[in-house]
């Protein structure tokens, strides 16, 4: 996935990034229900490069936060027949050192080693600030970094491997259809092999307007054919998505459209 660096007046791009556009070094504190995500939002902000992320499925009673009498508005509690509980994770906080990085211009990347080095300590710090007992990996494919987890707790609070839900081989027949059309029938397939249901809403026009030939390969996973279409997709703004788990509610895929660092939205 190394890109190649252009020259500008004889100098390599990394060098003359490094030598005219480098903001101090800094540290990053995360307080979130997905802490790994709120970081990987902001470092996809900062650096340029889209970043998917894939949410650890929390299982463990004391990792999950019951809000049901906080956020619903008519005053009932949680205990009363027939109300829905509403459960998140539980918030975490930890923190991890920023290199030395470039400021970019709208629209530009980083150069790939310094994406790739401040992904890596985000993820080191964030494994530490637990012990170890929930972790993520770094892998890329097509010019997209993915952050995939792991390691989690189960239900006793034991750490033991996790098996990622976009790792899970589908087959996707050949035919014409918008984007939006084909992650939603790859979200049906991984639901009915798996029994594990993604719920994918609206999408906007990005997606509906956009027209793939994709089908699957032999084997492939749901993080290949989705990093596959998304680097289709890319032009003239990258896109990355974020698979997030709801404690009782199974997963929600969200599609990011990567916006410079300067804009508010």
């Amino acid at each position: 996935m190394l890109s190649t660096l252009r020259s500008i007046a004889g100098l390599p791009l990394m060098a003359l990034l490094m030598s005219s556009y480098v903001a101090a070094a800094e540290t990053v504190t995360v307080s979130d229900p997905r802490p790994v995500d709120a970081a990987v939002r902001q470092l996809q902000s900062i650096y340029g490069w889209p970043i998917t992320y894939e949410d650890l499925p929390v299982a463990f009673e004391a990792d999950i936060e019951d809000v049901t009498t906080r956020v619903r508005k008519d005053g009932k509690s949680a205990d009363e027949p027939g109300v829905l509980r509403i459960l998140v994770a539980r918030t975490h906080s930890f923190y991890f050192m920023l290199g030395d990085r470039p400021v970019l211009k709208p629209g530009t990347r980083a150069p790939e080693e310094l994406a790739r080095a401040a992904i890596t300590e985000m993820l080191k710090s964030y494994s530490e600030s637990t012990g170890g007992a929930t972790q993520f990996a770094l892998t890329d494919s097509n010019g997209i970094f993915h952050i995939v987890p792991t390691r989690g707790r189960n239900r006793l609070g034991e750490p033991e491997p996790v098996s990622p839900i976009l790792d899970t081989v589908v087959t996707i027949p050949p035919g014409q259809r918008t984007a939006g059309e084909l992650i939603s029938a790859v979200c049906r397939t991984v639901a009915a092999q798996t029994g594990v249901r993604i719920d994918f809403g609206e999408h906007g026009n990005l997606l509906r307007q956009r027209i793939t030939q994709i089908a699957s390969l032999p084997n492939e996973s749901v993080r290949s054919i989705l990093s596959r279409l998304f680097a289709e997709i890319a032009s003239p703004q990258p896109v990355s998505w974020a698979l997030l788990y709801q404690p009782g509610w199974d997963y929600t895929f969200n599609v990011r459209v990567l916006w410079p660092a300067t804009d508010s939205r």
